[in-house]
């Protein structure tokens, strides 16, 4: 049978230059402390017997980067057969998208950076938020781009 509860979730992060592996080891109880560690981050959510998936985009915001702007959407199918997001920072901006019905469809707004973070150069990482479920299954398959003389990464998995 189906075990209930949230599957554990993939979250995709731009992190600063400079940051260690410690930065980001805060244990899931402690997930807000990841979030705020971040330069940026989308992560799904999702419940294996929903047609619904749920995106959480969150990032520092100008302007020197105390705070996080936050921004959410979700869809009405089931990624828990397939599916991927992407995170991309162009010209200074965060945005972040989930691909349906063979489209790339924007989650939320783009989000300014701090100037810091605008065009300077930038980690990439993934990591599992653990949910309710004890276990999960998570096939990640990771595209990375960059294209330095239009100033953009991304991210997608």
């Amino acid at each position: 049978s189906t075990q209930a509860g949230y599957q554990g979730a993939l979250a995709l992060f731009f992190a600063d230059e400079n940051d260690t592996i410690d930065a980001f080891n805060a244990n899931d109880n402690n997930y807000g402390d990841f979030e705020s560690a971040t330069v940026a981050t989308i992560r799904d959510k999702m419940y294996p017997t929903m047609d619904h998936v749920w995106f959480y985009m969150k990032n520092k915001s100008p302007p020197d980067g105390a705070s996080v702007t936050s921004t959410s959407g979700g869809a009405s199918y089931k990624m828990t057969t397939g599916g991927k997001f992407r995170l991309k920072r162009s010209s200074g901006f965060i945005s972040a998208y989930h691909y349906e019905d063979d489209e790339w469809v924007q989650i939320g707004s783009d989000q300014e950076l701090p100037d810091s973070y605008k065009t300077s150069p930038l980690k990439i990482g993934m990591r599992i938020k653990k949910e309710y479920k004890s276990e999960y299954h998570l096939k990640v398959l990771p595209t990375i781009t960059t294209t330095p003389y239009l100033n953009e990464e991304e991210i997608i998995a």
